[in-house]
């Protein structure tokens, strides 16, 4: 059986790659990366060797130039644990280095698949990027020769045998042999959701009543989830569909839940908060089979209100393996999934007990909330937002197997392991209801300044401007700045700032080919000084979000409600919020068939196939959408983009989001799983015992900065007395 013998890869220090002269039956390269020889074991070797220096010999000779017989500028890795080609990518680069003007890649690399061949006892096959597969699964490891390995490594890194070059550079220097041999489409059995038997805990950072992103959201994906395992088990695909958990927050203090609840739930209990959810599932997202199936769970917490945010006192996961240990065997413990809602504000605050917390689970996080965007505008944002951005890459590096951002606005966590993918969606409710009927406009959100209502005076300006009157709209919503927004828009002028800002021109923080004077007439553009909104200093949106009109506007804050409970007089839903991920509240008006005004921004990537989502990059363009949408209906939703709001469909994203295929997984184990252990690691050294207590009283902790203290009272209040 003939086979090539590989010599290992030593250093060069040539300039340029050239063939070397050598014996017959041998092939040698050196580069300024190294050296390799691909020597011959055979006769037939031997022939196919001296048949590719010839064609090369020719080529030199015809070209007249210095022509590395593979590709131009090659780095040719050769070693016993993993071959690899990384190739130039661009022309441009071949003409530069190799003086070969009018030369295509096609014609330098035309003959390399000769070379990808491989020997059997009675043939001799040659194995291209389509056929290695089937081929590597009826030959044994003793039939598959190096260069049918190189043949794997060129299919990974998108060569064309018939183009003949490289579609992109590779990377396959990642991969061994043996992964080479795996499946890259099939999935892990341990990411693998679509196994109803699996148990999975949810666990999120709010609940209901608090009817927030990551109270609502979760809360129907595990309801959702529990709904395709009733379905999988009723058509017997399943023969006992495992459970779905809820692990939610309770705060224990009632005047955290009276801050965020109300007055009513101040001596409300646990039981109380599950009945309140369960009747909320049934008659709001109207799945009565599913209210009392879904077992919830609490989790101690407390309300930080300076960062408007629920935080865990104690270990949530010291909670769940606690759970999972009286409820499922060893065995099933191994297969348990956990979904983080937003992993990094989990674990912010958390004092672990253990750097192992999350070794017992397949561990997906599905990050919702921009948390650097939100530092960026504080007015320490200089210095907290790359804080903010390390600490929560880290944690999330650190806790989790997959990670799943809904959209690419958001920072880079873990790029080995992430994801970008839209898995929420809506419940049924908004796609039944009625077309709009009237022409009203509206904002629906949390009244935070960061939720784009700074934007909002600006191109409320900017209409009038344009248009000879402010735009009257209705804002339902609340939120700890909204007696500060109400002030702006009630007209109140603030002297100091009204000097500032027609001192300093436009304040707007978005992107504005027609930037607004305090004045009121637009300047000249100048599109060598249009302002980037993710470049600008932190200064100009707090500039902007204390922006005071000298009159009132012709808008009504109508109070927090239930977005379906929107009527049909509403036409027009604007949302100018660039601190987004993905909104909830957009893809809820586009269901009820209402317009919806749009920036331009990757958050809202997601809606562009949607004809009723208008989209503006300046005022300008926000008038003529806006005036778009008062004068003409909008289309009614078809069938498939109704079906991709839905529940149905978001679970269908989650399970292919969450998959990771056998080869993938063996990568990532091999290079980055202890790199990952470490931070970890490093995570648990620094929050245990009373110094992890000061550390997090440092980074603005406040209330759950004592977490060691908290944990010592509890254990004292349930350890029974003499």
């Amino acid at each position: 059986m003939g086979n090539l013998s590989i010599c290992s890869v030593s250093e060069s220090n040539e300039a340029e790659s050239e063939l070397e002269d050598s014996s017959s039956n041998s092939l040698s390269f050196s580069s300024s990366s190294g050296s390799a020889t691909l020597t011959a074991a055979s006769p037939i070797d031997a022939d196919e060797v001296d048949s590719f220096k010839t064609f090369s010999f020719c080529l030199k000779q015809e070209k007249g130039m210095n022509l590395h017989p593979l590709c131009p500028r090659p780095f040719f890795f050769l070693t016993k644990r993993q071959p690899a080609f990384e190739v130039a990518t661009k022309e441009d680069e071949c003409e530069q280095d190799y003086d070969c003007r009018g030369m295509t890649r096609a014609s330098i690399c035309s003959s390399l698949p000769i070379m990808i061949t491989t020997r059997t006892p009675n043939n001799r096959l040659s194995i291209t990027s389509d056929d290695h597969n089937s081929y590597a699964e009826k030959n044994t490891d003793e039939t598959f020769s190096p260069l049918a390995k190189i043949s794997s490594w060129l299919s990974f890194s998108s060569f064309s045998t018939e183009a003949g070059h490289w579609s992109k550079a590779s990377f396959s220097d990642e991969f061994t042999d043996e992964e080479l041999l795996m499946s890259e489409t099939i999935p892990t059995t341990t990411s693998n959701l679509r196994d109803s038997s699996r148990p999975i805990w949810i666990v999120t950072t709010a609940a209901l009543p608090w009817f927030t992103g990551t109270a609502v959201n979760p809360l129907l994906r595990a309801a959702y989830l529990l709904k395709y395992r009733q379905e999988e088990e009723r058509v017997g695909s399943v023969l006992h569909a495992g459970p779905v958990h809820l692990v939610i927050p309770w705060l224990e203090s009632p005047d955290d839940r009276v801050a965020l609840y109300g007055e009513d739930w101040r001596h409300a209990t646990p039981e109380t908060q599950t009945d309140f959810i369960r009747d909320w599932i049934e008659t709001s997202a109207h799945l009565p089979s599913i209210a009392h199936e879904l077992n919830i769970h609490y989790y101690p917490a407390r309300y930080h209100a300076a960062l408007s945010s629920i935080f865990a006192m104690g270990d949530i996961f010291e909670l769940i393996e606690s759970k999972i240990e009286n409820c499922d065997s060893s065995s099933q413990k191994k297969r348990v999934v956990c979904i983080l809602e937003e992993p990094e504000h989990l674990n912010y605050f958390r004092a672990p007990s253990s750097s192992c917390s999350y070794d017992s689970f397949y561990t997906i996080g599905i990050v919702h909330t921009n948390y650097k965007y939100y530092a960026e505008q504080h007015v320490t944002g200089l210095f907290s937002a790359p804080i903010v951005e390390a600490v929560s890459a880290g944690l999330v590096c650190a806790y989790c197997d997959q990670v799943i951002k809904l959209s690419d606005v958001l920072q880079e966590y873990a790029k080995h392991k992430e994801v970008v993918c839209n898995v929420h969606g809506i419940r049924n409710e908004f796609l039944d209801c009625a077309p709009p009927d009237g022409n009203r406009i509206y904002f629906l959100g949390k009244l935070l300044w960061a939720k784009g209502l700074d934007q909002l005076l600006y191109l409320q300006e900017c209409y009038k401007h344009s248009k000879g009157e402010y735009l009257p709209m209705d804002i339902f919503g609340s939120g700890p700045e909204k007696d500060e927004i109400e002030t702006a828009y009630r007209g109140t002028r603030n002297a100091l700032l009204g000097s500032l800002s027609a001192s300093s021109g436009s304040i707007s923080t978005m992107t504005d080919n027609s930037e607004f004077r305090t004045s009121g007439a637009p300047k000249a553009s100048d599109n060598n000084e249009t302002k980037d909104s993710a470049k600008r200093p932190t200064y100009w949106a707090f500039l902007q979000r204390r922006r005071l009109l000298g009159c009132p506007l012709p808008v009504q804050f109508l109070g927090r409600t239930d977005h379906a409970s929107i009527g049909t007089e509403y036409k027009i839903f604007v949302n100018p919020s660039i601190s987004e991920v993905l909104c909830t509240t957009t893809a809820e008006a586009l269901a009820m068939g209402k317009f919806v005004v749009l920036p331009e921004h990757p958050s809202n990537d997601f809606f562009k196939s949607f004809p009723n989502a208008l989209f503006y990059s300046n005022a300008s363009e926000f008038v003529q959408q806006v005036s778009k949408a008062r004068s003409t209906d909008p289309e009614p939703l078809s069938q498939n983009l109704s079906h991709l709001l839905s529940w149905e469909a978001a679970t269908e994203r989650l399970f292919e989001s969450a998959a990771v295929s056998e080869r993938e997984a063996s990568r990532r184990e091999r290079l980055y799983e202890k790199e990952d252990r470490k931070l970890a690691m490093i995570h648990y050294k620094l929050g245990k015992g009373r110094s992890g207590d000061v550390i997090r009283k440092f980074l603005g902790g406040g209330p759950v900065a004592n977490q060691v203290q908290y944990q010592m009272q509890r254990h004292v209040s349930v350890t029974p007395t003499a």
